[in-house]
């Protein structure tokens, strides 16, 4: 009898022992795959957006003044000193307009005299890079005769002190060494036609100067 309770002891453990060892049935959980964040389109930057927003600038008008000082000549006199004021608009950066005005200091002779133009013109402007740029002129110019250096002609010769003030054409070239986006200097040479400076003749004109542009 004993014998037999043993041998339904040890069967039982067995047993129990054998089932706590079987895996569980069914299908081992696998891990969900990682989602993959679908990547984030970058922000259009405005240029991007508007293709013309880079060049607006580029192409707006601007206002620019300058001053030149130098030497100019007539068919009456040698070498003399001469100053001008100038101011202007830029319609782009190629073309544009130019209001100015030059004097003569003249002296020590019977016809000269100090003259005074006023004078207009449109201006084109050649970019040869970031430094330097060429431009010219062509307009119309006033000529007044101001104090008189000299003596004004007399007799025979009087009828051409009446006609000392005239219109005219001008022209000019020159060159820009800009500095930087606002300031340039330059050297130009202006031509006043003979019959704006009456008895004077032809006028021309050689300054350095300097420019200053607004933006």
């Amino acid at each position: 009898m004993k014998k037999l309770l043993s041998l339904v002891l040890a069967s039982t453990a067995f047993a129990a022992i054998a089932a706590d060892n079987v895996p569980t049935t069914g299908a081992p959980a696998t891990p969900a795959p990682a989602t993959v964040a679908a990547p984030t389109a970058m922000p259009a930057s405005p240029a991007m957006a508007n293709p013309t927003a880079a060049t607006a600038s580029d192409s707006l008008g601007s206002l620019y003044v300058g001053a030149g000082f130098g030497f100019g000549w007539n068919n009456q006199s040698t070498p003399t000193a001469a100053f001008r004021l100038d101011g202007g608009y830029m319609f782009d950066q190629a073309f544009g307009i130019e209001i100015g005005t030059t004097g003569l200091t003249q002296s020590g002779g019977q016809y000269n005299q100090n003259m005074q133009y006023y004078d207009v013109s449109l201006k084109g402007v050649l970019p040869l890079g970031q430094t330097t740029d060429l431009f010219a002129q062509l307009g119309g110019a006033y000529g007044a005769p101001g104090p008189s250096g000299g003596s004004i002609p007399h007799g025979p010769g009087a009828g051409f002190a009446v006609n000392q003030s005239s219109w005219n054409f001008m022209s000019g070239v020159g060159v820009d060494f800009n500095m930087n986006k606002n300031f340039a200097l330059n050297l130009s040479d202006i031509f006043y036609y003979g019959p704006s400076a009456g008895i004077q003749g032809n006028t021309n004109v050689l300054l350095l100067g300097a420019k200053y542009q607004f933006n």
